[in-house]
């Protein structure tokens, strides 16, 4: 199997499987106990909250572990409607949109690469700062690639809503892209360890200084009480282990893979298009619509040869539905496939994929 679906999840590293073994082999301790196998525990916990906050260039106790990118954008999300409104870009991730929208949110428009337009978003700032509580716009889109603005919006905010939580949801672009918690202003970053090479299950919610949100899991003082529930000092350790592993992955290799697979798909596939082609983008994901052919059918008939892609979010337990993120754009949903690429992905992955696909869209074309 040709396995080109990174962006749902890539596979775990040998680094992130052997921290998360060290710790298992401990034994059984909660890390809040108080007897030595605890604390042994507790200690493996705090090194993987010392490792991520440095490589994030942030103080440890900022560094919050969370069950994933969905619980760290909910709980976001929330605690900063209880500020005020919540304006979110009209391309985020249901884990932000929904609990957005259902707090009476604002969309924030994006042009047609999916991008938000900073003089725009700084006009809509100026007309409802007096009850913004928060802003959520995303470091990379998770069906395009395309990567936001976060600096340029974050000074926005800085002059004319300095009050406000920013938060972005990172999770495709943790490792893969530049991340300045500090620079840009963010009172709040998700991120996800199974998208990185770690486990599925642990991710984390990163605080912007001096920054403190109402806790979105209550009932214990666990996670210096920002999150009640027992720590999983494991998958923390893991996640530690796999970020440093990815930040020093040779990205820029696997953008030339990706290059290569959408400059080779745009000469042999007629009629293709590439969302987001123009717009910065994580070297990681290539979406492309593809005239005449079903999406559901497209990635049914790639499967059955041997290539795993998708159509765009894995959010929906398998179902297919239509693009928020390309209904945003004005982009048209026919024939649409993300290929997502990880450090794992050859030139030979790369080859197959492509003359699958050329099968693929000629057969259902035809």
């Amino acid at each position: 199997m040709i396995y080109l679906d990174h962006a749902a999840s890539t596979a775990l590293r040998p680094e992130a499987r052997a921290a998360r073994d060290d710790v298992l082999a401990l034994g059984p301790a909660n890390p809040t106990g108080a007897h030595a196998r605890a604390q042994a525990v507790r200690a493996a916990l705090e090194d993987a909250r010392e490792s991520l906050a440095c490589d994030l260039g942030v103080a440890p106790g900022r560094v919050v572990f969370t069950s994933g990118g969905t619980e760290s954008d909910n709980w976001a999300v929330r605690a900063g409607a209880e500020r005020g409104t919540v304006l979110y870009s009209a391309v985020e991730h249901p884990a932000v949109a929904v609990p957005a929208e259902a707090t009476g949110g604002t969309v924030i428009p994006v042009d047609t690469e999916g991008r938000v337009d900073v003089t725009a978003f700084e006009g809509l700032v100026v007309d409802h700062r007096d009850r913004i509580g928060c802003v959520s716009v995303m470091a990379a889109n998770n069906e395009t690639g395309v990567l936001q603005p976060l600096a340029e919006i974050g000074e926005v905010l800085g002059t004319h809503c300095p009050g406000c939580i920013f938060h972005s949801d990172a999770v495709q672009a943790f490792t893969k892209a530049v991340l300045d918690v500090d620079a840009w202003g963010l009172g709040a970053v998700s991120l996800s360890g199974h998208k990185i090479g770690a486990p599925v299950g642990i991710g984390a919610l990163v605080l912007g200084e001096g920054v403190e949100l109402t806790p979105l899991l209550v009932g214990g003082g666990q996670e210096r009480g920002h999150r009640a529930g027992t720590p999983d000092a494991a998958g923390a350790a893991a996640f530690a282990a796999a970020a440093h592993a990815a930040l020093t992955d040779d990205w820029e290799r696997v953008r030339g893979l990706r290059d290569e697979l959408e400059a080779s798909l745009g000469a042999e596939v007629e009629g293709l298009v590439v969302h987001g082609q123009d717009a910065p983008r994580v070297p990681t994901h290539l979406h492309v619509g593809i005239p005449g052919v079903a999406a559901d059918m497209a990635v049914i008939a790639c499967d059955m040869a041997g290539l795993a892609v998708s159509s765009g979010s894995s959010c929906s337990s398998g179902a297919q539905e239509a693009s928020a993120t390309l209904a945003a754009m004005g982009a048209a949903g026919d024939g649409a496939l993300r290929f997502s690429l990880g450090w794992t992905t050859t030139s030979e992955d790369i080859a197959a994929a492509l003359d699958i696909t050329v099968d693929v869209v000629r057969r259902l074309r035809g």
